[in-house]
């Protein structure tokens, strides 16, 4: 006996409105010593309807939504925090109703954390994505991943986005429930009910700005989001000798002096004197870069809009790659999103020589991401190779659907032998329920529509397998030739409609 409705599943349908022709699935393997689980992921190639999510919330099969639709906009968005260990949930909501964001807190599958926003109307991925990335700085959260995480797809070369698990797998029992303010879980039905309290307008999304202190207004973002709120404990160091970077650069005359000044502004306790004065020996004996990736920055990154400052990281470093999707042809094709660029569309070729995706930029998308070592590159693209989302491609896209159409086409189209003899030119032949030819003439069909993919031997050993091909010898006009049968391809058996034309409803 079903325990949710399909009247509740169809509420989380509208809520969770992505992409409707796919979803994703999980099959949990193991769990790692930090908690999270792995397993294997999928995306089926079916439409979302409600009894997908019926099943999902009753626990039988869980699902994931790609939120990014075919016309590269959303009805929802999310923030992944992937902290599996004493992730502090109380404290996520107590920041989430300070700053005032319309964020709904769900425990992930793996103990960690999305927090979910939801649109009253479709608004476009990109709109979207640098609001989640802006919250997630503030909230301390800049290195987690977002989703959409690709701001466009190309939905007519066969790409989609990723997906991202949904919550109430299973109900409450799940543990994939939202957290109320004091922390504890939320039912189904009240969650609805928080969605609508939560959900916005475009306008109110595009209105979402963060209170921040203008000091360091063309400077890195995530600065500017530290003296604001204050420095965590135990990074005040590290805070202030990044301060003084920005000050070396935009101040260039006096940035000594100012540094004192941020000492006593922003740093609780103030360093003392020695320790001021380390920091400023290190800035003095040669020019130094933000530790973007070491604490207190790394949790408030936002390095798209850093990008954009005078003072910032400007374009330097990795290029900022994310939601790597592999079209699985022969060869694949592959889309991975550019932040400051857009889609791309590339050839396994493209992701292992740096220089040809650096061309591919140029040609697609009129930018010019600058190069990196060789070790960082491949650090790179594998991070992306094992969050890869895989596309089945369907059968005709493979060289053996290739070569299967091609032996139709053979068999069918051609002018047909009228007897057996005729297999001597050349030509197919038809007989109780199977059709006859010879290998040499449909190679020879083959090389003169350019297909190359197999020899010979390996076109016996697919048409055996994949049609239940025989092999023949005839004896024709004292000629004894090799021939191979295959069971005839099916045929239409009814005339296609054809519109009256004189009826005026087509003019």
């Amino acid at each position: 006996m079903e325990v949710v409705s399909l009247n509740l599943a169809n509420q989380f349908h509208k809520v969770f409105s992505g992409l409707d022709r796919a979803y994703g699935i999980y099959q949990i393997d193991s769990q790692k010593a930090n908690g999270k689980n792995i397993g294997k992921a999928a995306t089926v190639k079916l439409d979302v309807t409600e009894k997908i999510w019926q099943d999902h919330l009753n626990g039988k099969k869980g699902i994931g939504i790609i939120p990014i639709k075919d016309n590269s906009c959303c009805n929802f968005g999310a923030i992944d925090i992937d902290v599996y260990a004493n992730l502090d949930f109380n404290n996520i909501t107590k920041q989430i109703e300070k700053n005032n964001f319309p964020l709904v807190p769900c425990r992930s599958k793996s103990g960690g954390c999305h927090l979910y926003l939801f649109v009253k109307e479709e608004v476009s991925a990109t709109l979207l994505v640098e609001k989640l990335k802006e919250m997630a700085a503030v909230l301390g959260f800049g290195n987690c991943e977002t989703y959409p995480r690709a701001t466009k797809i190309l939905a007519e070369r066969g790409d989609m986005g990723q997906w991202i698990n949904m919550p109430y797998f299973n109900g409450v029992k799940g543990l994939r429930y939202a957290i109320d303010p004091n922390g504890a879980p939320v039912s189904p039905e009240k969650f609805l009910l928080l969605v609508q309290e939560k959900q916005v307008t475009k306008k109110q999304l595009s209105n979402i700005h963060v209170a921040m202190e203008p000091v360091l207004a063309n400077g890195p973002p995530c600065l500017q989001y530290l003296i604001t709120q204050g420095f965590p404990e135990g990074t005040r160091n590290d805070g202030l000798f990044n301060l003084g970077v920005y000050l070396v650069r935009a101040y260039p005359d006096d940035w000594q002096d100012k540094l004192e000044d941020y000492n006593r502004k922003y740093m609780d306790p103030p360093l003392k004197a020695i320790e001021i004065q380390g920091i400023l020996k290190s800035l003095n004996k040669k020019e130094y870069f933000y530790t973007c990736t070491k604490a207190p920055l790394v949790a408030y990154c936002n390095k798209a809009l850093c990008m954009t400052r005078e003072f910032g990281i400007g374009a330097t470093g990795l290029p900022v790659l994310s939601s790597l999707t592999k079209y699985d042809c022969v060869p694949p094709i592959w889309f991975v999103n550019v932040d400051g660029g857009g889609r791309l569309e590339l050839i396994t070729e493209d992701i292992q020589n740096q220089l040809r995706f650096q061309k591919r930029c140029i040609e697609c998308l009129n930018i010019m991401p600058p190069t990196v070592g060789k070790n960082q590159w491949q650090q790179l693209v594998q991070k992306l190779l094992d969050q890869v989302i895989v596309i089945e491609a369907p059968a005709d896209a493979s060289p053996v659907g290739q070569l299967i159409e091609y032996l139709e086409k053979f068999c069918t189209s051609r002018v047909q032998a009228q007897n057996k003899d005729e297999l001597l030119l050349g030509k197919p032949y038809a007989e109780d329920g199977n059709y006859f030819f010879r290998m040499s003439d449909f190679m020879a069909y083959l090389e003169r529509n350019h297909f190359r993919e197999f020899k010979v031997n390996k076109i016996t050993s697919i048409i055996r397998e994949q049609l239940h091909a025989e092999h023949h010898f005839f004896s024709l006009k004292g000629k004894g030739i090799n021939v191979w049968s295959i069971p005839e391809f099916q045929h239409q058996t009814e005339a296609h409609d054809i519109p009256d034309f004189e009826d005026n409803t087509y003019y």
